[in-house]
């Protein structure tokens, strides 16, 4: 076992404890933003791509996030291309509604909008709350991503 193995194991070992989370390898290894160790958890045979955990996210818990969810909402637009690629679901929504877009969209993260919708994510789904990921970006505050979101609005009405 390698050295970078073994800090591997240890480090999320650690994170397994943490508010009492557990999680997934995929997902720890899409919070630690280290494409590396996404691609080996990917080169596995048998890797549910939307394997859901419960995570604490903005002081809140999220139930049923997936680790293209939570790449979407950490900037790790590598990651996110990566699990797309291998074939996670762009609209797989958590407990809440909230798809990997609203993720996006609710931490501002205008390329990462930008490639969900390229990929073929929804922006007309609302959560339970019924918000659409424009209500959510108006929101929050960011003008670049409502400006993304509002132009697709503009061109489907004209």
């Amino acid at each position: 076992m390698g050295l970078q193995t073994i800090f591997f194991h240890i480090y999320f070992q650690q994170l397994d404890h943490i508010y009492d989370q557990s999680f997934p390898p995929l997902i720890k290894a899409t919070m630690s933003g280290n494409v590396m160790y996404v691609k080996t958890i990917l080169s596995s045979n048998h890797v549910d791509l939307d394997q859901e955990c419960n995570i604490i996210f903005d002081g809140l818990v999220v139930y049923g996030a997936t680790a293209l969810w939570v790449a979407s909402c950490l900037r790790h637009l590598d990651i996110v291309k990566l699990l797309v690629e291998n074939g996670a679901n762009v609209n797989y929504n958590t407990t809440a509604q909230s798809m990997p877009l609203r993720a996006a969209c609710y931490e501002g993260r205008r390329n990462i909008v930008e490639y969900l919708i390229e990929q073929g994510a929804n922006v007309n789904l609302c959560n339970e709350y019924k918000n659409t990921c424009l209500m959510i970006a108006a929101y929050k505050g960011h003008e670049d991503v409502v400006c993304e979101l509002g132009g697709l609005f503009l061109k489907r009405v004209i």
